[in-house]
């Protein structure tokens, strides 16, 4: 929409015009989608991260020199405003990330 600048009130030249560019889609900020991983009770690590988050999917690997990422087996289920997966502790070690 082109509109007179209501400051100059001048319609004569285009200087005292605003441009105002508008869609029909509804523009979004980035989430922060940081991991916590908090040791549970029975020997399990939960892996969680904020339910803003939508469509991210949990994947993990075993090394960093590994070149392949898996995704998380477990769906997440919501506690609280979290995203959250519950995994066994023992077993190899393990790395982490959220792709979207």
């Amino acid at each position: 929409m082109i509109r007179p600048d209501p400051l100059t009130r001048d319609s004569g030249t285009l200087s005292g015009w605003s441009l105002e560019i508008t869609t029909g889609g509804v523009i979004v900020p980035p989430v922060e989608a940081a991991l916590t991983i908090q040791a549970t009770n029975n020997n399990q690590v939960a892996i969680s991260w904020p339910s803003s988050a939508s469509g991210y999917t949990l994947q993990t690997k075993t090394t960093l020199s590994e070149t392949n990422w898996t995704a998380v087996a477990i769906a997440p289920t919501v506690v609280g405003n979290r995203f959250e997966v519950t995994l066994p502790a023992s077993g190899p070690s393990g790395f982490f990330r959220l792709k979207q």
